[in-house]
């Protein structure tokens, strides 16, 4: 009989502690991680801001596209602008993809 007690206490024990280790493992994942929703709105803004970029010069090199090389790169890098001529025959590509 003792021994039947004792076990019959340690199993109550042991589901007390699950029980337990349930509620706390609920409280745990309902509650927000912070972290991960600040790097998600991050990565979001990140995202948006090169489409920004890489829409506004695709849009202003379609629309320079048709005139002469120096204008456009003129447009797009003014520095570098400075180190072509007309008569050196400049051709100018852009790579947008990263």
């Amino acid at each position: 009989k003792k021994q039947r007690r004792h076990y019959l206490a340690e199993r109550r024990a042991a589901q007390f502690i699950q029980a337990q280790w349930r509620v706390s493992e609920r409280k745990r994942l309902a509650r927000p991680d912070y972290d991960e929703m600040s790097a998600r709105i991050c990565r979001a803004w990140r995202r948006y801001s090169t489409v920004r970029i890489y829409r506004y010069y695709r849009d202003l090199i379609r629309f320079r596209e048709r005139g002469d090389p120096a204008v456009l790169l003129r447009a797009v890098n003014p520095r570098e602008a400075n180190m072509s001529d007309a008569a050196a025959g400049v051709h100018v590509r852009f790579r947008l993809g990263g």
